[in-house]
């Protein structure tokens, strides 16, 4: 190719004002075209998007019927572990959704669980104890455990394990046994109590028997009443600190 011609050529058709300056450049050598720059907000926007997503899908798996348990419990641990008010609710609404109990076990079993447990489910978790669905109220129990330092737990637990006419005794062999995990002697004395009750039966003595096991780090000792009434004769009148500091240490060192 002559590219003196095509210079030439070129240059008299630019000078006839056929093709601009501008256009002639333009084709030699068209801008880079970009996207326009990402900003904090579209990424903050973009996660926000995928955590509300994430969130519907649990929730959808926690709630649906055709959920398998552990489709279940493994989307209510994933919620738990959000950390966020949105997820919590989620959690809650399963929770005092009394048309289906298999979301409400899963989600008391989680919130068993749960390091910061949420003050506001307290009045739902005794709802949910006081079903009388065996695997409900047993999830609703452990949970309720996790409340150690709200004292008014203990205070309704107690209440409800004494309350006349009885609740069931599905309903308060699952309360006496969380018993065991408040240690004062308060819970010592209703528990040796039920345990010596002649009017008791046979499943809330022995739900007795076993929470003071849990209590006191004691397994030797079963359901005997005389084991139990010989130890229980050590500790009555023992100042609460005592009791409380003998008894936590028992159950770390059987942890260890």
């Amino acid at each position: 190719m002559n590219f003196r011609l095509v210079a030439t050529m070129l240059a008299a058709t630019m000078a006839a004002g056929v093709i601009a300056p501008d256009r002639c450049l333009s084709a030699q050598a068209p801008p880079p075209t970009t996207a326009p720059p990402t900003t904090a907000w579209d990424i903050a926007r973009d996660v926000a998007e995928h955590i509300r997503r994430d969130r519907q899908q649990l929730a959808a798996i926690l709630n649906d019927p055709g959920s398998t348990r552990e489709q279940r419990d493994e989307a209510a641990r994933r919620l738990l572990a959000r950390r966020t008010p949105q997820a919590r609710a989620v959690l809650g609404d399963a929770l005092v959704n009394l048309a289906n109990p298999d979301a409400q076990a899963a989600a008391a079993r989680a919130l068993a669980d749960d390091p910061d447990p949420d003050p506001a489910l307290i009045d739902p978790l005794f709802a949910a104890l006081s079903a009388g669905n065996r695997s409900l109220s047993e999830a609703a129990a452990r949970a309720l455990a996790n409340y150690r330092d709200h004292p008014e737990v203990l205070t309704r637990l107690m209440a409800l394990v004494q309350r006349r006419p009885p609740a069931q005794d599905l309903i308060r062999r699952e309360a006496i046994l969380v018993l065991g995990s408040f240690v004062e002697k308060r819970t010592a004395e209703l528990l040796m109590h039920l345990l010596r009750a002649a009017d008791e039966s046979e499943t809330i003595r022995r739900a007795a028997a076993d929470a003071l096991a849990d209590l006191a780090a004691q397994s030797r000792f079963g359901q005997d009443l005389e084991q139990w009434n010989q130890w229980w004769a050590t500790q009555a009148n023992r100042p609460e600190v005592e009791f409380r500091a003998e008894m936590l240490a028992r159950r770390s060192a059987r942890l260890e």
